[in-house]
């Protein structure tokens, strides 16, 4: 059984929920987004917000009941340099991406995982993709995570995402 498949069966997998923000744009919607955050019933999860706006912190309230940190990167950063930012920043068994204009269900990370199930290294190979997994891929765009998706790692260390920005690829 691959790494991965492991670690989405037993469901205790750190899971690395990335947000991309420019902030303060969008700050009402950034809030309840991190509130979605917060209301995640599966644990361990962290919370990384790749910053390319003006600086911006996690309350000390939020770091004291939860786990996360805020990347500061250059103005203009293509959305797939955050993403592998946010990537590296953590060492987790999967990426969940939190886009700050959304609102997730509480069960969302563990369906989500569940849903990956024994399919959980196929979640984004561009290389190859099973059409009988296909239905358990969890968000995908060019084989990567987008939205509301998850990644394995694993592929994250294989597979960059591309310097990209939103309606490039």
């Amino acid at each position: 059984m691959h790494e991965s498949e492991n670690a989405a069966a037993g469901c205790s997998c750190l899971v690395n929920c990335v947000m991309l923000i420019t902030w303060p744009r969008r700050s009402q919607m950034i809030q309840e987004a991190l509130l979605s955050y917060c209301l995640q019933d599966h644990s361990p999860r962290t919370l990384t917000v790749v910053n390319d706006g003006e600086p911006c912190a996690l309350t000390a309230k939020f770091t004291q009941q939860y786990s996360g940190q805020v990347l500061q990167v250059a103005a203009g950063t293509s959305i797939g340099e955050k993403r592998n930012a946010a990537a590296r920043a953590v060492r987790a068994d999967f990426i969940a991406s939190f886009d700050d204009d959304d609102f997730s269900l509480p069960e969302r990370l563990s369906k989500n995982l569940a849903a990956l199930g024994e399919h959980a290294w196929l979640s984004a190979s561009r290389k190859l993709v099973s059409i009988e997994a296909l239905e358990r891929v969890v968000g995908f765009e060019y084989g990567r995570c987008y939205g509301a998706g998850i990644i394995s790692t694993d592929v994250t260390r294989e597979l960059e995402w591309r310097p990209l920005n939103c309606f490039e690829d």
